[in-house]
């Protein structure tokens, strides 16, 4: 049973990467924002909301479920 659980949660990572996190102040910048990095080449950029702090993502969570941007609507 642990042997599938880890699998599972194998199979739901995303490919190494470059993490780029943007703090905005309102859904409005939020669109900004994918925007430019849309436009910089980005691909699957994620959504999350989050406490950010003194230039900290204090309550970030590495292997929690993301959405995408482009999925944020729906």
């Amino acid at each position: 049973m642990a042997r599938a659980g880890r699998r599972a949660r194998r199979e739901s990572w995303a490919p190494a990467g470059v993490l780029v996190a943007v703090g905005t102040l309102s859904d409005g910048a939020e669109d900004i924002a994918s925007e430019v990095l849309r436009q910089a080449g980005a691909v699957g950029i994620e959504y999350a909301r989050g406490m950010w702090e003194s230039g900290e993502w204090k309550d970030f969570d590495p292997v929690a479920p993301t959405q995408l941007v482009d999925e944020k609507a729906s």
